[in-house]
């Protein structure tokens, strides 16, 4: 606490905003922390190894502590991943089936194109052919979806994305 305290007192920005009793007691405590900062701490963390054995349960640190420590410690395991790739045969690492994320996005893009046939917005046909080529996409591969999302980009100075068609009757 004396070493927080001494660097907010001997913070440029803080030195006028600091009260005068934190002064003072920073004072009285001087003493006090010379003293306690002068002795080596004698309390060591024990080695959960050590304590283990001194109760008769080596077979749990053995046996339980580094499949516990995967759950304590969240990096425990980065890089498997990495590794095994690195040493793995070419093609030996098994790719997760895209099926799910290629329905999912199809899924998407039918209820967008729902919604996009009760709009009456300007920007309705930029954006049907948009939902055209992700399906494309996901059928082929052609990638002819990153022009017209260029192309979106590009539009919005021009009109406004909220702007309704106008009808052919002028209303």
């Amino acid at each position: 606490m004396y070493e927080a305290r001494h660097k907010l007192l001997s913070d440029p920005d803080m030195n006028a905003k600091v009260p005068l009793s934190l002064r003072e007691l920073q004072k009285a405590d001087r003493p006090r922390y010379d003293a306690t900062s002068a002795k080596p701490a004698r309390w060591r963390r024990p080695k959960a190894e050590d304590v283990a054995k001194s109760m008769k349960l080596g077979f749990l640190y053995r046996f339980g502590y580094d499949y516990a420590s995967t759950h304590v410690h969240p990096m425990s395991r980065d890089g498997e991943g990495d590794f095994t790739a690195l040493i793995s045969a070419p093609h030996a690492v098994t790719v997760p089936d895209a099926t799910v994320v290629r329905n999912s996005i199809l899924v998407q893009t039918m209820l967008v194109q729902e919604a996009f046939n009760v709009s009456q917005m300007r920007w309705r046909a930029i954006a049907y052919d948009f939902l055209d080529q992700i399906r494309e996409f996901l059928g082929t591969g052609d990638p002819q979806f990153h022009v017209t999302f260029y192309k979106i980009g590009k539009a919005w100075p021009e009109f406004q994305l909220c702007e309704p068609v106008i009808s052919s009757d002028g209303a």
